[in-house]
């Protein structure tokens, strides 16, 4: 494991408590991303006039600021926010 912790390099994308979970497993296991891309709990989608709610969010920002990844929330319409 210790040769993978050195040379494995990724981002990580997730909004789910599915994504969530991995990503613990990973940090916990010093297994670093480089940044964190996630959506917001309600976004903005091109086939409906009304913004989409995920009723299965969950918040990575928390993990990343307590681990000082870089995070990065991308909304569909209002773009990129750090």
């Amino acid at each position: 494991m210790e040769d993978l912790k050195d040379s494995f390099k990724y981002i990580f994308f997730g909004t789910t408590s599915f994504s969530k979970e991995l990503l613990l497993f990973l940090v916990e296991n010093s297994l670093f991303p480089k940044a964190i891309f996630s959506i917001p709990q309600e976004f903005s989608i091109s086939y409906s006039e009304k913004k989409v709610k995920n009723s299965n969010y969950a918040n990575l920002k928390e993990i990343a600021d307590k681990y000082r990844i870089d995070f990065y929330e991308i909304d569909s319409t209002d773009g990129m926010r750090m």
